[in-house]
Parts: C-alpha cells; structure tokens; sequence
C-alpha cells in the first residue's frame, strides 16, 4: 500500500511539475514572438519613413522617380546588408526591386 502510494504521489508530481515548465515555456515564448514582432514592425516603420523622406529630398531637386529611386535603393541595400535586413519596393502589388532574388523575372541589386 505504501509503495501505490508513494507512485501515484510520485506520478501527481511529475505531471505538475511538467505541466507548470509547459506552461511558463509557452509563455515565455508567446512574450518573446511579441516582442520581435514589434521590434520588427518599428524596424520597418523606421526604414520606410526614412526612405520616404530620402526618396522626397532627392524629388525636390526635380530628378525624376526612375532615376532617382534605383541608387537610393542601392544605398539602403548596401547600409542594411550589414544587419541582415532585406528589402523591397513594390508598386501596386508588383515588386520593383529586391535585395535577393526570388526568381530571374525580378531584379536584383546586390
């Protein structure tokens, strides 16, 4: 009796103990997913308002989009290749430029 005991006492035990490392590891993980998620978005926010505000101040000198657009894009490329970051300008829905190639109808400027 004393041993049935000592197992089922044993067997409770470990599935807490279990269950509370699942529960704190899903949590720790969801809290970890948010955070770089929202790191990722402000990454972005960051990097499209300052190419917006580029991509004005080089207009404002009356240099079209088409010529002007492609070496700015170069240089964000080059900058955030240090980072890892990739990146992409898309007008209505198509892709413009790319730091790396998805297929060979997009081109790239790495």
């Amino acid at each position: 009796m004393k041993f049935r005991t000592f197992i089922t006492t044993l067997v409770l035990f470990l599935t807490m103990f279990y269950t509370g490392l699942l529960l704190i590891s899903i949590f720790m993980l969801s809290n970890q997913l948010d955070t770089a998620k929202q790191q990722g978005i402000s990454e972005h926010y960051l990097i499209a308002s300052s190419f917006s505000r580029d991509l004005t101040a080089v207009l404002s000198r009356n240099v079209s989009l088409d010529d002007s657009i492609e070496p700015l894009f170069d240089f964000y490329t080059e900058y955030y290749k240090q980072q890892d970051v990739f990146l992409e300008i898309l007008k209505d829905g198509n892709v413009l430029y790319l730091t790396f190639a998805i297929n060979a109808s997009v081109p790239c400027l790495v």
